[in-house]
């Protein structure tokens, strides 16, 4: 068939076109190539950070200084409007955004800065400083645009452009968000004691001290232990995530001087020392609002608020941090694991070639893998959730419910004793009596501990 000339007109269209298409993708490659850049900077050689707006100039200022790990680290401080610590989170992630060089996405218009809110009174001029006068990096933040993206202005250029920077917010804060929001500032590793006085005593109602480390590991942190020694083990998981957590709490607001938090007086006072002989000390009110807590460091009048939870874990009395560990050890490293319960007997093995499990005893039955990894795991981590001041035979551990026996590859046995059940005098949760191998108190397990556990033997 013979073509139309109305075919081919559409045809030479058609190739028109889509030469065109070719050229103009050309053309865009080539003039995104020609859009200006914002440099990649080092956080290490970035020394000064300026934010200018309409109502603050703000200067933060690093200067290397040794950690206590023998490292150099950056340390930024605010130096105007006001003079304190900065927030070394809030810079280094402010920072972050120039770990590489940024694109500009497209440029967008020119001059027409009002529409953009890259005016006088509105924009923000943000200024990075590397050892020099004259600044690395220098822009003007604007509106936010479409798709996380910020409308820009290059110093000295009147063009409008559109950069993905991370948001405004990460560097339009006021003076006071600039300051540091770290509450005692310190690494649990370089705590050597803690203590906690509460309600104005003089006293110590708490007091951990750093027992040194094993033989042949001097270079690791030694074990906390309760001062004057109650006669059993402290808990090391508790202490050192409460030490932990009180270096690294952060205050939600700083609040006016002349707030009321109830100092007078503290309802605890919190004295951490650290190896080099320095201490971080703080105060918090008897005042409390929800989940928030109030505190001030010593030789400071502000008032800082905090949440409550690392407070809360200073409450205890010294039995609550007894250790309360039954069995530690890895789940690759079993090689049985048996459960019985009266006349009945359940033996299963572990085939660490194909990472699945054996019926050895009774041989007619089969177990849900799931459950029985499950069990493994519970058992190699099990903690008690309360000790029970009672004798075996009151808790049932005479003739117990259950008996569950792990042997690991090296020979080593534990053994877990399931007895009686009871309930929690202050929340009536139901609870089972547990003794281990390894410890000789009577402690308390949760229901929906022990059915994992037994579970695991296809028993609940």
């Amino acid at each position: 068939m013979k073509p139309t000339q109305k075919t081919i007109a559409l045809l030479v269209t058609f190739l028109a076109f889509l030469a065109l298409n070719f050229i103009d993708v050309g053309t865009g490659y080539r003039l995104s190539e020609q859009l200006p850049t914002l440099a990649a900077l080092d956080r290490k050689t970035v020394d000064r950070i300026e934010l200018s707006s309409a109502t603050a100039k703000i200067i933060l200022e690093g200067t290397d200084e040794d950690s206590a790990f023998g490292a150099t680290m950056k340390v930024w401080r605010l130096r105007a409007p006001i003079e304190g610590d900065a927030d070394q989170i809030a810079v280094r992630t402010l920072l972050s955004q120039f770990r590489k060089e940024i694109p500009l996405d497209v440029k967008v218009d020119a001059g027409n800065i009002d529409d953009y809110g890259l005016d006088a009174g509105n924009g923000l001029v943000v200024e990075l400083f590397e050892g020099s006068d004259e600044p690395s990096v220098s822009f003007t933040m604007g509106k936010e645009g479409p798709g996380g993206s910020t409308f820009i202005r290059l110093s000295g250029d009147d063009a409008i452009y559109r950069a993905r920077l991370g948001g405004r917010h990460r560097y339009d804060k006021t003076p006071t968000d600039w300051r540091n929001k770290v509450v005692m500032g310190f690494q649990e590793p370089d705590a050597d004691r803690l203590t906690v006085f509460r309600n104005g005593a003089s006293t110590p109602a708490l007091e951990f001290t750093r027992a040194p480390p094993p033989p042949g590991k001097e270079s690791e942190s030694g074990p906390w232990e309760l001062t004057p020694d109650p006669g059993w083990p402290t808990d090391q998981e508790v202490v050192t995530g409460m030490v932990k957590s009180l270096g690294t709490f952060r205050t939600g607001q700083i609040m006016d001087t002349q707030f009321d938090a109830g100092f007078d007086p503290p309802a605890v006072r919190v004295a951490v020392r650290l190896t080099d002989g320095s201490e971080r000390i703080i105060e918090v009110g008897q005042r409390t609002v929800d989940e928030a807590a109030f505190a001030r460091r010593a030789g400071e009048e502000e008032v800082l608020r905090v949440s409550a939870v690392p407070i809360k874990r200073l409450l205890g009395r010294p039995i609550d941090y007894r250790d309360r560990t039954m069995f530690t050890f890895e789940r690759t490293d079993i090689d049985t694991f048996s459960w019985e319960g009266g006349s009945e007997r359940v033996l299963i093995q572990q085939d660490l070639a194909t990472n699945l499990w054996n019926v050895l005893e009774p041989q007619n039955i089969d177990l849900d893998v799931k459950f029985v990894f499950f069990a493994a795991n519970t058992m190699g981590q099990l903690r008690g959730d309360g000790i029970a001041d009672v004798s075996l035979a009151d808790a049932g551990l005479n003739d117990p419910k259950a008996v569950v026996n792990v042997r690991l590859l090296n020979g080593t046995e534990h053994t877990l004793r399931i007895g009686g059940k009871t309930r929690t005098e202050d929340t009536g949760n139901p609870m089972y009596y547990a003794t281990s191998d390894t410890r000789p108190e009577v402690f308390l397990l949760k229901d929906k501990v022990v059915t994992t556990i037994l579970r695991g033997f296809g028993r609940m």
